[in-house]
């Protein structure tokens, strides 16, 4: 069943004008995004985090698609009167994803490409279609990410050194740093789950499989085996020390050309959000505190580049 046709094969629980929720039976949801050119807007984030919040108690799991040939085809050039607000209300409902009460399955088709690659990320799991073309965050106007993705790939990497005395979470930083903002080559999507490029928890859908279907027997089963929700925590930064270790990399790959013009100042954004912001080494601090530094960052290039005329 091609996805344009299940809002009509499903009972639809609420609606706005760029999302739906429909009841897929058995205790699952599915959270079906249909904005114009497939791309999701800060407005109907917003939505999304309040009607999930709405049937958490009620479901057993939720499934996220999109409606179109695509999950997301990038982010939209909204408003620049209330930049903070578009950046939180994405951050609402990724936040709301990583911290819900059920499981999360997102399905990858198409393009999965900005906010919806976010979305992703955030996720408990993800099927991704083999007919994926492009997933990834969407620099496409120059900005950094500001929906809360990034803060889940953060706060994950900084949990490898859990429990681990005298661990150097530094080189792992390194390469999270390196899988965000440069441009990766892969021949199709096993390759690209191998080198880590997919969210992850990531499984490749089979040919002929029937992706929906898919999506809601991942929610059930993670549902049946004793899901257990994410806490929020503190965690133990790199602060300035790996901001500097960052960017001296960045640095070097800007002068060898392997950094863009355009993408060097979105790195040394990224690399500060990374670190924790302007903290010593060590400090403990809360997740918000990344959500902050993306909002921050998102905030000052888009007033750098409206002020330059380009935004």
């Amino acid at each position: 069943m091609h996805q344009d046709k299940w809002k009509e094969n499903y009972p639809v629980l609420a609606q706005s004008e760029g999302a739906f929720l429909l009841d897929l039976g058995d205790g699952i949801a599915a959270l079906g995004f249909a904005g114009q050119d497939d791309r999701i807007c800060s407005e109907t984030a917003g939505w999304a985090a309040g009607i999930l919040k709405e049937v958490e108690a009620e479901c057993s799991g939720i499934v996220v698609f999109g409606a179109g040939e695509n999950l997301c085809c990038g982010n939209i050039a909204e408003s620049a009167e209330n930049l903070a607000g578009i950046s939180k209300a994405f951050q609402s409902l990724t936040t709301t994803i990583r911290h819900y009460g059920k499981p999360v399955v997102t399905l990858l088709m198409g393009q999965s490409v900005g906010f919806g690659y976010e979305v992703a990320l955030n996720s408990h799991a993800v099927i991704a279609s083999p007919a994926v073309t492009r997933f990834g965050y969407d620099f496409s106007q120059g900005l950094p990410p500001m929906g809360g993705g990034l803060t889940a790939q953060i706060l994950d990497t900084y949990s490898i050194g859990d429990n681990v005395p005298g661990h150097d979470i530094i080189p792992f930083l390194k390469a999270l740093l390196n899988t965000v903002y440069v441009p990766k080559k892969y021949e199709n999507l096993f390759e690209a789950k191998a080198k880590g490029l997919l969210p992850k928890n990531a499984a490749i859908l089979a040919e002929g499989e029937d992706i929906l279907e898919k999506g809601k027997q991942k929610a059930l089963h993670l549902y049946q085996e004793g899901f257990c929700k994410t806490e929020e925590k503190l965690v133990a930064v790199s602060g300035t020390t790996g901001r500097a270790a960052m960017e001296i990399t960045i640095v070097n790959g800007y002068e060898g050309l392997f950094v863009s013009q355009q993408m060097y100042p979105i790195a040394l954004k990224i690399a500060g959000i990374i670190g924790g912001g302007n903290v010593p080494k060590k400090t403990f601090v809360a997740e918000k505190q990344f959500l902050e530094l993306e909002t921050r960052a998102f905030v000052e290039m888009a007033e750098q580049k409206r002020n330059g005329g380009s935004i």
